[in-house]
């Protein structure tokens, strides 16, 4: 996840990730700076959680985060009823019994569904832009990849036009990066209505990502995600595209770290 040179790695057991200024992975300890100032490295983890699967396995969770070492954490498919007690509770004590601080931000995109969560070990603040972030109802995108009535009510998808993201300003190492979770629709094959709807998600991440980086003039934009590029990448390119208005351009994509 590189922009203007340096370069940002990410230690992810599913990951892809796009930023704006930032750097690649290293331990706990400050990273050193550049000549502007500004942190060479930090790290980022981001993981599809699938429901509720890693609270029943808490121990084995938690060897997996202990061993990640991040900064901050994106995790997605979180079960609905977890809210922002029930994440610090996961992530309490992964480096020792004194680390207990953790910033949580939490936003379903629809009350009965799995949503987006981003934790940090600095302050986090919210981005009124992200609050419900929903795809286009008109035109080609909105029609073809409209959800079919049989999709509709599976439980992990929204019953709105509504694309499964978070984001939020992150305090890291004493600078502010704007951190976006994307969960976006899964399966499917080119020119299927899964494919389209995807890139109908893409697109209006990609605006409020622009709008939101213009507003808040963060030092990094990252973007870490399960994005599903069955059908080719078409949804990642669009999210290439993010953050027009921003100084920090342009957006590239991360070479990501998987672990097992």
């Amino acid at each position: 996840m590189t922009a203007r040179g340096s370069r940002v790695a990410a230690g992810a057991l599913l990951l892809l990730a796009l930023a704006g200024r930032s750097a690649s992975a290293q331990g706990p300890s400050a990273p050193p700076r550049d000549g502007r100032g500004f942190p060479l490295s930090f790290r980022l983890l981001e993981w599809n959680v699938s429901d509720s699967a890693w609270v029943h396995h808490l121990a084995e969770t938690q060897a997996v985060l202990r061993h990640a070492d991040a900064d901050v954490f994106a995790f997605l498919q979180v079960a609905p009823g977890m809210d922002a007690g029930s994440v610090r509770r996961v992530l309490s004590g992964l480096r020792g019994p004194a680390d207990t601080t953790w910033f949580v931000s939490v936003r379903p995109s629809d009350p009965a569904v799995e949503h987006a969560v981003i934790a940090s070990r600095d302050s986090i603040r919210e981005v009124p832009e992200f609050a419900l972030v929903e795809a286009a109802d008109t035109g080609r995108l909105a029609s073809l990849g409209a959800w079919p009535d049989s999709a509709r009510f599976r439980g992990i998808y929204a019953t709105r036009a509504a694309a499964r993201t978070n984001a939020a300003a992150v305090r890291v190492h004493g600078e502010w990066v704007l951190v976006t979770a994307v969960h976006l629709t899964c399966c499917g094959s080119p020119g299927n209505w899964r494919e389209l709807r995807r890139q109908a998600e893409a697109a209006a991440i990609r605006s409020r990502l622009d709008r939101t980086a213009a507003r808040v003039k963060p030092d990094a934009v990252v973007v870490a995600g399960d994005m599903n590029l069955v059908g080719g990448r078409a949804a990642m390119d669009t999210l290439l595209g993010s953050v027009r208005r921003s100084p920090l351009g342009p957006m590239r994509r991360a070479d990501a770290l998987h672990f097992d």
